[in-house]
């Protein structure tokens, strides 16, 4: 199999660190590989619950989450409330295998949130984490 992730890379590195929380570690090592050739850091966690305690200790410096809908002990939802209440500002992409129509993806789509169906390509998991980073709302502070 040929390795794509060279095709896809920005030609800037970044300063964006990103919080990848999935339960499936081939999918997680795969995003890990994917983000780091295209310039971006990243911090992993296998669960939401991980996901919340990373994001507690980092969140300052964290740009992007990447939440699996679906994961044990606390889902992607559970854990997106819990993230969004500490900085609303966080952007986030979720990714999942289930179909887009499922019950367990729906809240994502009626909040207009971004999500990546399983298996994704390389391409398309960087052209919808860019986009969500360039598109985030990011409180600006007052210039007087």
């Amino acid at each position: 199999m040929k390795d794509h992730v060279g095709e896809v890379s920005p030609t800037t590195r970044t300063s964006e660190l990103i919080l990848i929380a999935e339960d499936e570690a081939l999918v997680r090592n795969v995003a890990v590989r994917v983000l780091r050739k295209a310039g971006y850091s990243t911090l992993t966690a296998g669960d939401g619950r991980e996901a919340v305690r990373v994001f507690e200790q980092r969140g300052d410096l964290i740009s992007l989450v990447l939440l699996d809908v679906v994961m044990p002990g606390m889902t992607g939802h559970q854990a997106y409330t819990r993230i969004k209440a500490l900085r609303p500002d966080v952007a986030v992409v979720f990714c999942t295998g289930y179909d887009p129509d499922a019950e367990q993806v729906g809240f994502a789509l009626r909040e207009g949130l971004p999500v990546l169906e399983k298996p994704f390509e390389f391409d398309e998991l960087l052209a919808t984490v860019r986009h969500a980073l360039d598109t985030r709302q990011v409180s600006e502070p007052d210039v007087a």
